[in-house]
């Protein structure tokens, strides 16, 4: 684990400098003096969670903005940045909407730390340059006093144009000073999961791709059931993901799946989890999701709709045994749905709420070889506690299928990501149902690093004799250790009790839950 991750280290080090290398200068000339602030003041502007307090109640700053920049973003475009800032050039300078700026820079997840300068620009008619606008904008400053009404006028720099800009009170450079975390990471892959399979091979990830906050995800990999006994083959997928295109409204995700290996064939009936025969599998998936946002913001939080397409072909070569009830086929799925995010990533906790639901469907008349509707719903909320950084995290998943392409199911619990302390799939049906609440306490000298207590609680049914009282519970202990220089990433490892089997159940990961 620790030579993957210095491995990813060194790789991104060199793509950020790379970048750096050739990325122009944004700083002004000559250099701003900077503008006394209040100790209380400072201090809460490097750090968000006492910012709101400290500067609370509609206080403005004594000026109006004559520019925006931001220094530190070696591989992180300027644009991007710029979007998720309510302030704008030109404008009287409103600390609530410069501490908002803040937390959104923070909510992105890029960044090791965010702190926010304000200097003065001096007296010149020389162009100041805007490096944080939608597009970049030329403002030319003048000392004549406003007239009444002048703010009206003056551009924001969204479109691009060059405005006269009379200023009655002194110009002032609002600048985010950021450190960037590594946005690369490859990992050879060698694991076991909990219910014994084994894996080798690789994973690529990039969580700012192009510095554009796009992701990227490749993973190729052999698995191998039964400690590396059983059936085995190869599976490789591909996730690109823009959340947001730089001036519009639309986001876009689209995914690929590849997979040739052995297979196990299930019974049908209430003995669905028996294998009653071996095959081969060779399968693919092409999916396409287009995402609208609804806010009146710039950036990548707020509500959003989205809908898209997906194509999967399966083919089954029976090598022994009987088939089953896998089915040789093509699917074409189609998905609509809706989510409302407003998570904010604080730097070793997050806090806020996420919820939305989506309905999928295939049909035979729009060229699907099956017919199935499935409608999901879910919430993850993020609750702080206290003036630590500890946290209460609960999430609900439900979910309701009449059926599923290939002869599966809709539905399965068990494993390190929907119900620990349960073996992985080792229940199927129609309907699910799933909670799972953590509580994580930081430790007082090693924030880092934090203990967790988690319930998980679910199950799934048929369609037709759903049961809601009949429900697995399980619980279990852990710990999770932020890796502040990588974007978005913590160590997991939980440790969940199997009450039927009286058993320890170990899970390990680089990812959180939920």
């Amino acid at each position: 684990m620790l030579l993957t991750v210095l491995c990813g280290t060194f790789a991104s080090s060199a793509i950020a400098a790379s970048a750096d290398a050739h990325r122009p200068s944004n700083d002004l000339v000559p250099v701003p003096v900077p503008v006394p602030v209040r100790a209380s003041d400072a201090s809460a502007a490097s750090a968000s969670d006492a910012a709101a307090e400290a500067l609370s109640g509609g206080r403005t700053c004594a000026g109006d903005i004559g520019s925006i920049t931001f220094e530190g973003n070696r591989v992180t475009r300027a644009h991007v940045l710029a979007r998720e800032l309510p302030q704008r050039v030109g404008m009287p300078c409103d600390i609530e909407s410069v501490l908002a700026g803040l937390a959104r820079l923070e909510a992105l997840g890029l960044f090791r730390s965010v702190r926010i300068e304000l200097h003065t620009i001096p007296e010149r008619d020389d162009p100041v340059r805007y490096a944080g606008a939608l597009s970049p904008a030329i403002l030319t400053a003048t000392r004549l006093p406003a007239p009444i009404g002048a703010l009206d006028k003056v551009g924001t720099g969204i479109d691009g144009r060059e405005d006269d800009v009379p200023v009655a009170r002194e110009l002032l450079e609002l600048r985010y000073v950021v450190r960037e975390k590594f946005f690369f990471l490859g990992l050879p892959r060698l694991s076991r999961t909990s219910d014994g399979e084994v894996r080798a091979g690789v994973s690529l990830e990039w969580t700012n791709f192009l510095g554009r906050l796009h992701e990227m995800k490749l993973t190729s990999e052999w698995r191998q059931e039964d400690d590396g006994q059983g059936l085995g083959g190869f599976v490789s997928s591909l996730d690109y993901d823009v959340p947001r295109f730089f001036g519009s409204s639309l986001g876009l995700g689209i995914s690929l799946d590849v997979a040739d290996r052995q297979v196990g064939f299930h019974a049908e009936g209430d003995d669905a989890v028996a294998t009653v025969g071996e095959g081969q599998l060779e399968a693919y998936a092409l999916g396409m999701t287009l995402a609208h946002w609804l806010n009146d913001s710039d950036g990548v939080q707020g509500l959003r709709v989205f809908y898209g397409a997906a194509i999967a072909r399966r083919d089954y070569a029976l090598v022994s045994g009987e088939r089953g009830t896998s089915h040789d086929g093509t699917d074409l799925g189609w998905r609509i749905g809706i989510e409302q995010r407003s998570v904010h990533r604080d730097r070793y906790r997050r806090r806020g709420v996420r919820f939305g639901g989506a309905f999928s469907f295939a049909d035979e008349r729009l060229g699907s070889d099956f017919d199935w509707h499935r409608a999901d719903g879910w919430l993850a909320w993020y609750h702080p506690l206290g003036t630590e950084r500890d946290n209460l995290n609960v999430a609900l998943g439900l979910g309701i299928s009449d059926g599923a392409p290939f002869g599966d199911r809709a539905y399965a619990v068990g494993g390190g990501e929907v119900l620990r302390g349960v073996d992985k799939g080792a229940r199927e049906g129609d309907v699910r149902l799933l909670l799972n609440v953590e509580y994580l306490r930081a430790v007082r000298r090693l924030p880092a690093f934090r203990w967790v207590v988690f319930v998980d609680a679910g199950n799934v049914w048929p369609i037709d004799d759903v049961d809601a009282a009949d429900l697995l519970v399980r619980g279990g202990i852990g710990a999770r250790y932020k890796l502040e220089a990588l974007s978005r990433r913590d160590l997991r490892i939980d440790l969940a009790w199997d009450p039927v089997e009286a058993r320890v159940v170990p899970y390990l990961s680089t990812r959180l839950t939920f």
